[in-house]
């Protein structure tokens, strides 16, 4: 993939479905649908059921293949014109090849259909086929049992669930499954949709009334008033520059005088084996890294911190906050760190007062860890804090050399915080020394 992929407007036709680049004069037509008693699951369906909801479902996802990140149309039958739903590409991730078949609003009557399994058929192959896409993903509310069901007939894999990663609009929180087709599986998922296309289709009975409460008067899906408020962080959350302090290390936040420092601490080249950033093991790369970090920082994208030992402080390496997804109150901790203080207190102290400030001051609701599969170390170290297993994401990183990276998926949820904090706190007050690199506390009342 390159940055013309899945730019141009999407026209592709089928046996039984024509798909077309989506306008707002779908909207009615896709309004109807949504009104339907067994639509239970769609992302469109939080937008309301009246042309004027659907109206705005189209141009918030219009803006955002505008900007790029999405490829969107609408799904015609070949037999009269009848709109059946709505479905496209997003996120796309063209510098690793990785693209997301996104939200599918479609006709209950028509599932399990050829036309509901050409429409796959025809995105998958156009990923594949013309877009040469590495991976394309699926992902679904992990209790939407035919959701699973449907993407699991595809031949996608099933990988992680990531727990509580998105906040509905009632509130309460979504687990989400995550699948994948590689582009070494596309040939034998070819396969599969094309014979499944040639199988008869027997119409299966109406399913039950949708699980969604009903419809107001107005269209929207039950009565606004009786839901619970939704709180996402504000905008300013995880942009002050705070310093850290434990018992044995500090954490300042990252500024341009760190790089004479951080130079030295990233000179090993084992630091950066399993990295998906930028490798930093020369004068000149790591002052790209720093540049990249503050310009993230900058954006309210990133908050990176170098992690500081002894007295007088030397640089060992950053720990930074990432991913920071403010409406679904979640973030990711990244860290590298200098060979020297690897089995050391300096990794889990570090890792602990960011995980105090992301849940105590920040309040999040969860916190996520990754690793490489192949870091064996890095995943003991993960677990060691407490946080979750929750599976892998297949190759969904491209590395040097035309190599991907499969990452391990961790985290801990808020309720789960008070028992991950004791159980570190308990683990940080212990003296010491013997076996690993020598590390003295720092002489200055810990930040507690």
């Amino acid at each position: 993939m390159d940055e013309s992929s899945f730019r141009s407007p999407l026209a592709l036709t089928g046996r039984f479905v024509e798909l077309v680049p989506l306008s707002v004069d779908h909207a009615e037509p896709l309004a109807a649908l949504l009104r339907g008693p067994a639509i239970v699951r769609t992302g469109w369906i939080r937008f309301g059921r009246t042309g004027a909801g659907a109206a705005e479902a189209i141009r918030a996802v219009l803006a955002e293949q505008a900007a790029g990140r999405a490829q969107v149309v609408a799904i015609c039958s070949r037999t009269g014109g009848r709109i059946l739903g709505a479905t496209g590409f997003g996120p796309i991730d063209r510098p690793n090849g990785v693209v997301e078949i996104g939200e599918t609003l479609f006709d209950p009557a028509e599932e399990g259909s050829p036309a509901e399994i050409e429409v796959s058929r025809l995105l998958l192959g156009h990923a594949f086929e013309t877009e040469r896409a590495h991976r394309v993903q699926f992902r679904t509310d992990e209790r939407d049992l035919d959701a699973l069901r449907s993407i699991e007939r595809l031949g996608a894999v099933r990988e992680a669930t990531l727990r509580d990663d998105s906040l509905r609009a009632d509130g309460t929180y979504r687990s989400t499954a995550y699948f994948a087709v590689l582009e070494a599986e596309w040939p034998a998922a070819r396969a599969r949709l094309d014979s499944a296309l040639e199988r008869p289709w027997n119409p299966r009975p109406p399913r039950a009334a949708s699980s969604y409460p009903p419809a107001a008067p107005d269209g929207s899906v039950g009565p606004g008033s009786d839901r619970p408020p939704v709180t996402v962080l504000p905008a300013t959350s995880f942009r002050d520059a705070v310093e850290l302090r434990g018992r044995w290390v500090r954490l300042v936040p990252l500024a341009a005088s760190h790089l004479a420092g951080l130079i030295d601490a990233g000179a090993d080249p084992a630091i950066w084996e399993f990295m998906r950033i930028r490798h930093g093991d020369s004068p000149d790369a790591m002052r790209r890294l720093v540049e990249e970090f503050l310009a993230e920082r900058a954006r309210g994208e990133l908050l990176p911190f170098v992690v500081q030992v002894g007295d007088p402080p030397r640089t060992v390496g950053t720990i930074r906050y990432l991913d920071i997804r403010r409406g679904d109150r979640g973030v990711e901790i990244g860290t590298w760190l200098h060979p020297s203080v690897w089995r050391t207190p300096v990794n889990t102290e570090a890792k602990y007062l960011l995980l105090r400030h992301a849940f105590e001051t920040e309040r999040v609701h969860r916190v996520q860890l990754k690793a490489d599969r192949r870091n064996e170390r890095s995943q003991r170290a993960i677990r060691r804090l407490g946080a979750v297993p929750e599976g892998a994401l297949r190759e969904h990183v491209r590395l040097e050399g035309e190599t991907y990276r499969t990452s391990e998926y961790f985290s801990i949820l808020a309720p789960e915080w008070p028992t991950v904090r004791g159980r570190l706190e308990a683990w940080i007050v212990r003296p010491f020394g013997g076996e690993g690199p020598t590390l003295a506390p720092l002489s200055a009342t810990p930040d507690r």
